[in-house]
Order: C-alpha cells, then sequence, then structure tokens
C-alpha cells in the first residue's frame, strides 16, 4: 500500500486585516447581500480568476465572516474545494459601502478544467451502458481509474488533470477528484473525505447507493509500484469501522455502518432478476470468504480443510484464514502426508473484517501415488498436567515409515477437562480424559490417559498494610487460596525482617519498631503468594520547640508554630495545641497562631502519641506600622554644628518606641543613638532610623557633606578700562574645581570709579583706579586686582594737514591737538613717513631735507589708533 506516500493537498487561508486605504479600487462586480457576495465569489472561482474585487453594500459583519462564507462555499462543491490552492482576501472602505478584492490559486487552470469535464464525459460514455445500475457503474468507473492512473511518487501532482494526460499520474487527492468528477456526473452521489491514513495527511470517497454510505479509496486501492492491469478491492465501500484500521477523520460526515456484503446479499435476495450481477460483485471483491465454509478460525479447522484437500488430490484451495501462525498451522497440516510431493502457499491481508491477522490463504499441492497406514503407537500411556497448562506436543509414530499420507486427527474424550490440539494438550478442568490420535489413513487409533490437576492461580490477603505497636495484641492474618477447587490449599508463611514474626498459621506479632513484609506463599506453587506490609511504629519520646518565646503583633497574620517530634521517624506526629489565656492568643488545631490582645500566653504542644508536651512564651505586642524622620535630605559641612534628626513612630501606643540609627557611610558621616549626625568627610551618605521592635520599619534621610572651597583665583589680565567702555567679566576659579559651594562675593574698592555686579562684571565710571576683590563664600578665601579707568583719547588734530617746504627754509612747527581736553595722556609720538625727505623731532618741529614728500604724523601715546597726519611737500 502507499502509506508511505499519503501527500494532501494544502488549501492556504489567508484573510487581510481590515485596511483603510485611500485612492480607488476598482470593483468586478456588486453585491448587496451575503448570499449575493457568496454567489457571485464562487461564480468568479469556478472560472478560475485570480483576482476578483467586488463593492458590497449589504451587512458590515461579513467583515468578520469571510472564512465562513468560504467554509459554505466550499462544502456545496467538493471539486472547487480540492482544486482551491490557498486564498486571500482584503476589505477596503467603510461600513455599507466596501471593496473587497479576492485572490486565489488553483491546481487546475480553466482550461484543464473544461478538458476533465469533456475527457470524464468521453470516459464514461465508453464504460457504462445504459443497462448499468448503481452498483456496476461504481465498479467500472473504480476499475477505470485503477488501471489507468499511476501513483506520483515524486508528490507533485495533485489534481484530475494530470491523472488525465501524460504520464497519467497524480497522487491521492488527484485519485479523489477524478473519482468524485467521474461519479456525481454518473449519477452517484460522492463526497471526498479529508483525514489522515496512518500519520499523513490523506483523501479518499464516501458513496451513496440506494441511501447507503461506504468508503472508497481509489488510491488504496492502486498500490506502489504501479502493475499493468492489476485491481485491487481492498478498499472498496467499506464501513467507518473496516477502514478505522489504518484511517481517521475528524470532520463530521454520514455514517458508514452497513457492511457491503449483507447489502449484496440482501440483493440477492430481493431482486433475483440481478441475482447474478450481485453475485459476480461479491466474487470479484473477494467477499465469498466471509462465509463459514470458506473460513477456518483456528489450525485444526485449516488442518481440516487442508486434509480434505490432499484426501481428493485438489491441486489448489484458497481459504480465510483468521488463526494466529499461519506458517506453522501450514506446515503442521501437510505434514505426513505421503502424497504431497511439494506444496506452496502464499497470503494477503483480508481488509473487509476488523479482526488483526485476517488473510485470504491460497495453497497449491503436487501428489504421488499412495502407502497405506497399517497402524499408530503413542510413546506415552499416561499424562498428568495442570489446568490451563499445555503438554509437549505428542508425537504420533504412524507404520509404516513410508506411508504416503501420515496426517492424524486427534481428539478428546471430554473436552470440558482436555483439549488436544496438534499433539499438545490443555487441561482445561480438574479430571480425567482420553485422547485419541487417529490416521486420515485407514482410521487407526491409540490412546493416552490424561490427569487433569487444578493449580492454584492466586492468594489473596485479608490485609495489605498493617500497622501494629510493640505493646498492642497479635494479629491474625487470613489467607486465601483460588481457585477454591485448587489441589493443594497449603500456605507457607514468612517474615522478611525480625522486627516482625509470624507463625506457621499467620499470627503476626511486633517485636521492634520498624518494617516488614509478612509473605503467605502457596505451598504447590512457590510463585502464587501475597503480602502484607507491616509496621511498627517509632513512638514519640519527646515534644520541643527551637525557641522558647516568640513576639506577636496585633493584626498580623497567622502563623503556623511547628514543634520538633524526637525522634524524627516518628510516624504519628499528631500534637493537640492549648492555650494558657485565649483572651491574649488562640492556637488552632493545626497550630495556628493568632494575636488577640497584648499580653504573654503560654503555648502548649502535646504529642498523640506518648502523651509528650512542649510550651512556648508568646508576646503579644502592638506593632510599629511606620517611621519617619523630621528631614528626608540635607546638606552638613564639615566642622559645621552636628545635624541633629528626629525620628516619629506610627502609632503613639506602638508597644517598643525606640528607634536605631545606622550611617551608609560612617567615613563620610556618623550618627548616634540620638540621632545626631557629624560631617567626617565630602560624599553622599544615608542616615536611618528603623524600629528596634520591627527592622523592616524605617525612614532615611540623604546627607550631602559638600566639598570645602581652600582657595579663589582671579584669572583676569585687565589692568586698564576705558571711561564709556562695555562691561568685562572677570574670570575667578574655585580651588578645587569640585568644591561643592562656588558661589563668590564681589565688591569694588571704589564704585565711583569702577562698579562690579554680583556676577564680576566690571564697568567703568569715572577715571582712576580701584580694587575690584572676590570672595567665596564658603571658607571666605579673596583675591582681587588693581584696574585702572582712564579717559580714551577719542581724536589727535594737527594744526596743518599740507604744507610745502624749500631746502634751507626754517624749520616748521607743527602744533598736536589731543582730543577730548579731558582725556587722561595727551602725549603724542611725532613720526615721518620718509625722513631722507624730512624729520619731525619730539616737538613737532619739521626740517627739510631733500626734494620729495613725507607724511608727518603725531600719534598718541595712549592709543596708537588715534593720530593726526600732515603732507610735507620738500621742493
Amino acid at each position: 500500500m502507499k502509506s508511505n506516500l499519503r501527500v494532501y493537498f494544502i488549501v492556504l487561508v489567508i484573510i487581510a486585516v481590515f485596511i483603510a486605504v485611500p485612492g480607488i479600487i476598482y470593483a468586478d462586480d456588486s453585491a448587496a447581500s451575503p448570499i449575493d457576495l457568496a454567489d457571485k465569489v464562487k461564480t468568479a472561482m469556478m472560472s478560475k480568476s485570480s483576482t476578483y474585487a467586488i463593492q458590497y453594500t449589504g451587512d458590515v459583519s461579513i467583515k468578520n465572516n469571510v472564512k465562513s462564507m468560504f467554509t459554505e462555499i466550499f462544502s456545496s462543491d467538493d471539486y472547487l474545494h480540492y482544486t482551491t490552492k490557498s486564498y486571500g482576501a482584503t476589505i477596503y472602505g467603510a461600513a455599507g459601502n466596501l471593496t473587497m478584492k479576492f485572490n486565489f490559486s488553483y491546481w487546475e487552470t480553466l482550461e484543464q478544467s473544461l478538458f476533465v469535464e469533456a475527457k470524464v464525459a468521453e470516459v464514461l460514455n465508453q464504460i457504462i451502458t445504459p443497462d448499468m445500475n448503481d452498483y456496476q457503474k461504481e465498479k467500472a468507473i473504480h476499475d477505470w481509474i485503477v488501471s489507468n492512473v499511476a501513483y506520483d511518487v515524486s508528490l507533485g501532482q495533485h489534481s484530475a488533470y494530470a491523472a488525465l494526460v501524460p504520464p497519467y499520474k497524480t497522487v491521492c487527492q488527484g485519485y479523489s477528484l477524478l473519482a468524485h468528477k467521474m461519479l456525481n456526473e454518473a449519477g452517484i452521489e460522492a463526497r471526498i473525505i479529508e483525514g489522515k491514513a496512518g500519520s499523513q495527511n490523506h483523501s479518499w470517497l464516501l458513496v451513496n447507493l440506494d441511501g447507503v454510505y461506504y468508503h472508497l479509496d481509489p488510491t488504496w486501492n492502486d498500490p506502489v509500484p504501479d502493475v499493468q492491469d492489476r485491481i485491487k478491492y481492498d478498499y472498496f465501500n467499506l464501513t467507518d469501522e473496516e477502514i478505522k484500521a489504518n484511517h481517521s477523520w475528524t470532520k463530521p460526515y454520514p455514517e458508514a455502518s452497513t457492511p457491503f456484503v449483507d447489502t449484496l446479499k440482501s440483493k440477492i435476495e430481493n431482486d433475483a432478476e440481478n441475482a447474478e450481477i450481485y453475485q459476480s460483485i461479491i466474487n470479484d471483491l473477494g467477499l465469498e470468504y466471509i462465509e463459514d465454509n470458506l473460513t477456518a478460525s483456528d489450525s485444526l479447522a485449516l488442518n481440516s480443510m487442508i486434509q480434505e484437500a490432499i484426501k481428493e488430490e485438489k491441486n489448489t484451495i484458497k481459504v480465510r484464514y483468521t488463526g494466529m501462525s499461519i506458517i506453522r498451522d501450514i506446515k503442521e497440516a501437510v505434514q505426513g502426508a505421503g502424497n504431497v510431493t511439494n506444496y506452496s502457499y502464499s497470503y494477503t491481508d483480508y481488509i473487509r473484517t476488523i479482526q488483526v491477522g485476517d488473510v485470504i490463504l491460497e495453497l497449491n499441492f503436487s501428489y504421488e501415488s499412495q502407502v497405506s497406514v497399517t497402524g499408530i503407537t503413542l510413546s506415552e500411556s499416561s499424562i498428568t498436567i495442570d489446568m490451563g497448562k499445555s503438554s509437549e506436543k505428542l508425537i504420533p509414530t504412524v507404520m509404516p515409515s513410508d506411508a504416503s499420507n501420515k496426517n492424524v486427527k486427534w481428539s478428546s474424550s471430554d473436552t470440558s477437562i482436555a483439549t488436544v490440539l496438534g499433539g499438545v494438550i490443555k487441561g482445561v478442568s480438574g479430571g480425567d480424559a482420553i485422547i485419541t490420535v487417529e490416521t486420515v489413513d485407514g482410521g487407526i487409533q491409540a490412546q493416552i490417559q490424561v490427569t487433569v490437576s487444578v493449580p492454584v492461580s492466586r492468594v489473596r490477603l485479608d490485609k495489605a498494610y498493617l500497622q501494629l505497636k510493640t505493646d498492642s495484641d497479635d494479629v491474625q492474618l487470613q489467607a486465601t487460596v483460588f481457585p477454591e477447587d485448587a489441589s493443594d490449599k497449603d500456605i507457607v508463611w514468612s517474615s522478611n525482617s525480625e522486627n516482625v514474626t509470624v507463625d506457621e498459621n499467620g499470627l503476626v506479632h511486633a517485636v521492634a519498631p520498624g518494617k516488614a513484609v509478612i509473605t503467605a506463599t502457596s505451598r504447590s506453587d512457590p510463585f502464587k503468594k501475597a503480602v502484607c506490609t507491616v509496621v511498627v511504629p517509632v513512638t514519640v519520646q519527646e515534644v520541643s520547640f527551637a525557641k522558647d518565646e516568640i513576639t506577636l503583633k496585633l493584626g498580623q497574620a497567622p502563623i503556623k508554630m511547628i514543634p520538633v517530634i524526637t525522634p524524627a521517624n516518628a510516624p504519628i506526629k499528631t500534637v493537640k495545641w492549648s492555650s494558657s489565656d485565649a483572651s491574649i492568643t488562640t492556637v488552632g488545631r493545626t497550630g495556628n497562631l493568632m494575636a488577640v490582645s497584648e499580653g504573654t500566653a503560654t503555648i502548649t504542644a502535646t504529642s498523640i502519641d506518648g502523651n509528650k508536651s512542649a510550651s512556648i512564651t508568646v508576646t503579644v505586642i502592638r506593632g510599629v506600622t511606620s517611621v519617619t524622620v523630621s528631614k528626608k535630605l540635607a546638606t552638613l559641612k564639615i566642622g559645621d554644628p552636628d545635624l541633629l534628626l528626629e525620628a516619629a513612630v506610627l502609632p503613639d501606643n506602638a508597644t517598643i518606641k525606640d528607634i536605631l540609627w545606622t550611617s551608609s557611610n560612617v567615613k563620610i558621616a556618623t550618627v548616634d543613638e540620638n540621632g545626631s549626625v557629624h560631617a567626617v568627610a565630602p560624599g553622599k551618605v544615608i542616615i536611618t532610623a528603623y524600629s528596634k521592635q520591627d527592622g523592616t520599619k524605617r525612614a532615611a534621610c540623604t546627607i550631602t557633606v559638600p566639598v570645602p572651597v581652600s582657595g579663589i583665583d582671579l584669572t583676569t589680565t585687565i589692568a586698564t578700562l576705558k571711561v564709556g567702555q562695555i562691561g568685562v567679566r572677570i574670570g575667578a576659579r574655585i580651588i578645587p574645581y569640585n568644591a561643592a559651594m562656588k558661589k563668590v562675593e564681589w565688591s569694588s574698592s571704589d564704585p565711583s570709579v569702577l562698579a562690579v555686579s554680583a556676577s564680576g562684571v566690571v564697568t567703568p565710571i569715572k577715571e582712576g583706579a580701584a580694587t575690584i576683590s572676590a570672595t567665596t563664600v564658603d571658607g571666605g578665601f579673596s583675591d582681587s586686582v588693581v584696574i585702572k579707568v582712564i579717559y580714551p583719547v577719542s581724536a589727535v588734530v594737527l594744526d596743518k594737514t599740507i604744507a610745502t617746504m624749500k631746502v634751507g627754509d626754517p624749520d616748521l612747527t607743527l602744533k598736536a591737538t589731543v582730543l577730548p581736553d579731558r582725556a587722561t595722556s595727551k602725549y603724542v609720538e611725532w613720526k615721518s613717513s620718509n625722513p631722507a625727505v624730512a624729520t619731525v623731532d619730539d616737538n613737532g618741529v619739521v626740517h627739510a631735507i631733500s626734494y620729495g614728500k613725507t607724511v608727518i604724523s603725531a600719534v598718541s601715546k595712549q592709543d596708537p589708533y588715534k593720530k593726526g597726519i600732515c603732507s610735507i611737500t620738500v621742493k
């Protein structure tokens, strides 16, 4: 069978999330209702459209039911369903005006589907005649498909079209589609079933004949490798139970429960005119082998059929065999048949029943001339076996040794006591019987006396578990031997431990704590036994608690007390609980303590086993619910007075209000028992106040100890400023660079001359000089700079701007005026651009030297950019 090639179709379902897309989507059609929409989508699929767009104006709920719509479309047309490879849908627009775009792919094109229809009509016209009934039509269609189609082992072809064109190969999906098309076209209702064959996906058909459904699997009736003109009917019109041997499905399909052979037999009885047709179908399908006359259910029946055939020297017999050991049973049946020179056999599974090991067996024989049997003997005259047991095989001696037919038949005088099969005797019940062996040739007999004893089948004890203390009374165990008529009911008692003893009558005695298994064993069969587990428990010697006292808080959840039981392996550890004062604390039967009111009480646990007690003192307090501190953030400088933090405990009536203080880093800051914080070194530290009663109740303050300032350095290079000049910022460098407080206070020794802002911007006011000082707020470190304020020169003006001189003339004196008149420095420096033509001295006296031109300049010493010039020409 193609059990390893069950490749099934894959339908890819793609339903898009609804997307609002701008723009225009052109629709091929329109629909106003779900039914109209489904009909038009199906029509598009029937024409094998790859895309289809439709405008839908109906119920907006269709957006959530697209998959259901396709389920209805496919359920109405199996051929369309299983020729569709995949589909998808995308929906655009708003309610009442949706555009739905569908995408499809198929196993067949439209042209291929039309070819299938034409080819099916052609083939049906050839193989179907007008006088055929549905039973004949179904078989004719099945036979044509199996004869003309082969399985595609490459697993690439899934269509009916592939089965009708070279190389005429497809997988189960294609077989099913072709059979579906041909049967329905012939007027026979057929449905495609999707399921599994073994663990692999598979498809086959459900066929309706006269209102009764049957399973038809043309794929499995055409096994690999393909053999020309071979037609099998193993999977032709099976019931649900018959095909379930190797097929399964989960979808609901009509029930197929009527055996096809029953239907055909009924047709033969009620339709005499066509009885021959139905009998022919029975014969072709091998259904006649269901009948008892062609069925051997065990080796005896098979032996009888084979012996009868050999006796009649038949060359071939074909029977249905439901026994378990085909090869052995055939060999035993043929063995001793002296007239058989050789034989051969073959068998195939018989699918028509759900019985495992059901086969059709065919045997072929060759014969020679007969030598008659003259006698038979057995090596033993009597034998004893247990009921339910079998003897060794008895080997009769048939004389003469060259007898042609040495086959024998076995029988029992009382099969309720002993049976015999192939010379093997089986005890059925207690008693005596005679076993006879008789030759097939001549009917000569030999006998053996058989005595069947009744063995012990099992032993049962009235107790499987027993707990027994060393001071308890002994316990009697009762053993029952089965069956009641067992030949030997004696019991042997034993114990596997010295801790527990048992006498010959089953009386159990506890010696010491421990565990033992008491065994009651059949004297006649040591493998038949029953056991009882006996536990001698360890007695409780002491009860104690891990602590002498505990504290409970009012309102807290109950806590479970667990006493320590000594020894630890004592099996009974149950204790009784009691409280000395239930108004303070109560205790439940499982040891759960509940605080009731403030006070002290004693809780006692008393063991059930041994009556040992232990007590624990329980103090109930009113617990702390929260702790707060006076500050959450604070800054504390090194050298500053210590900072006192205050902690508050809630509730006010808490039993214990003591507070413990801790510092997360004592190298930065310490805290004493009163909450006084002392700065040690720069950094951050967390000071925590927590309840002495309940350390989980706490509050914290983050303390910053800043890095102190150790100096200041003014970084300015300014020495002089001019009246009217824009303010200039003076840079100050704080030492060290990571000092926490870098604030500086600025001052001027004479604000009327030089003003300074809070940010260090100095502004000149009037002529003079002043000292600018910067002092750190942290530490009071200072640095200063002296800055002079002057009135600036705005211009230098000469009394002449052009002059002419002759060599030998008297010197020319130029007069320079510095503006403004109140400029702080009125000094000028005289220069000649060409001293070879004329020179000038410090007083502005120009002396002609030679012919030419030169520029005489008076340059302000305060501001070299301010100067007056005179162009001199010497002739």
